[in-house]
């Protein structure tokens, strides 16, 4: 599962327990923090299942020249909650 636009990881941990695995991907680094600070207080097998990266990149099109954080991964579910406001 990748969880676009994770933010302070509300959606991947409600869904942590119920995939093999989560991509979580936010812009904001401050808010990226507060998800870690979240992480801290949970078991090593929740925290296994959950790799955070930070991303500045706008464009995740086939057609972007850069290197995206999640270039050559396949997900069967994408979520995307309060990204665009």
């Amino acid at each position: 599962l990748l969880d676009f636009g994770a933010g302070t990881g509300l959606n991947t941990i409600k869904l942590v327990d119920r995939v093999h695995s989560i991509v979580a991907v936010d812009i904001s680094d401050k808010m990226l923090s507060i998800f870690k600070q979240k992480l801290e207080k949970f078991d090593e097998k929740i925290k296994k299942k959950i790799t955070i990266k930070q991303t500045k990149e706008t464009d995740f099109s086939s057609e972007s020249k850069e290197k995206s954080v999640i270039d050559g991964q396949k997900f069967d579910v994408i979520i995307l909650s309060f990204v665009l406001h």
